[in-house]
């Protein structure tokens, strides 16, 4: 019976690590496994598949205020980031709700030709960016579900100079649907997500800053990365560049038909990307620097239902 006794409270013991301990460590598990296979999140790291896309005059044209813009100048380039990216997820638990914050960390190249003459040198500029997401979730008797996100945000770790992101705006025609975004930080639900109809033209407007107490004088140029699938293995991946309204504003047209979807509802990512003008066209002594905000956005008819969690 001494012996009894021991046993019993051992029993006692593993029953509460059971009922306090691995019940938070599940619903971890299953949060982690939730944002690696949600399409919400699942964007991947990088723009590594880009198309080499100068600016399409017939297409610039189609806007009444072409001529009010600047147009891109000679540019050629890609990332190419070493895989796989290093990412973390670290989970909140609090009884039905939670917080999950996503960072990673990518390496790689920036290989850029800036100059259209035969035999100009290709220049390659290494980089290492920093990306971040804050995810909302909460359960009910299905399991987890997310329910707000903040946009990925990307920026150069010791950049030469800080580029901050201030409006990311879109305003679509014929449906009428409009999106506004003006802080990296907020939360949106999917509901509040960029949502356009299949026969879309949207108008977009983004603008950033650069601070004075910069390391040295520079500005941007402004790329719009859309038509991504959140599948592993569908490849399409459009980058547009915009036209200059002024030296951190720019503006571009959006034909949703141009992203290829088939069925509709559908979900797509899309990035608004600033590069800085000296990595752009600099020499082989200039330094990559850049920062993006990347979101899911939604293509479906009125009266369909928004996408679910994974598909």
């Amino acid at each position: 019976m001494r012996k009894l006794i021991p046993l019993i409270t051992i029993g006692i013991a593993a029953i509460g690590l059971v009922l306090t301990g691995c019940q938070p460590e599940s619903d971890e598990a299953l949060i982690r496994d939730l944002l690696n296979n949600s399409q919400y999140t699942q964007e991947g790291t990088g723009f590594q598949k880009e198309n080499d896309d100068t600016t399409n005059l017939e297409v610039a044209q189609m806007n009444p205020g072409f001529f009010d813009l600047e147009t891109i100048p000679f540019v050629r380039f890609g990332r190419w980031i070493v895989r796989p990216v290093p990412h973390h997820i670290e989970v909140d638990v609090n009884g039905d709700t939670a917080w999950a914050t996503i960072t990673a960390e990518a390496h790689g190249w920036f290989y850029v030709l800036n100059e259209s003459i035969p035999g100009a040198p290709v220049h390659r500029r290494e980089f290492y960016d920093s990306l971040a997401r804050t995810v909302y979730l909460e359960k009910d008797e299905n399991g987890w579900h997310i329910v707000s996100i903040t946009p990925v945000k990307l920026w150069t770790k010791d950049g030469l100079n800080d580029i901050n992101i201030l409006e990311v705006s879109a305003v679509a025609r014929p449906s009428g649907e409009e999106f506004h975004l003006y802080n990296g930080d907020s939360l949106l639900t999917k509901d509040q997500l960029p949502t356009f109809a299949p026969n879309d033209t949207v108008a977009v407007t983004v603008r950033a800053e650069m601070p004075a107490s910069g390391a040295q004088a520079d500005s941007v140029w402004a790329f719009l990365h859309h038509g991504r699938h959140p599948r592993a293995g569908h490849h399409i991946h459009i980058r547009d560049p915009f036209y200059k309204v002024s030296t951190f504003e720019f503006e571009r047209e959006w034909i949703i038909a141009d992203d290829s979807i088939v069925k509709t509802p559908a979900l797509r990512h899309s990035a608004i990307d600033f590069i800085a003008w000296s990595t752009l066209w600099g020499d082989s002594s200039a330094t990559y620097y850049a920062a993006a905000w990347g979101l899911p956005y939604i293509v479906k008819l009125s009266g369909e239902e928004t996408p679910p969690d994974t598909e």
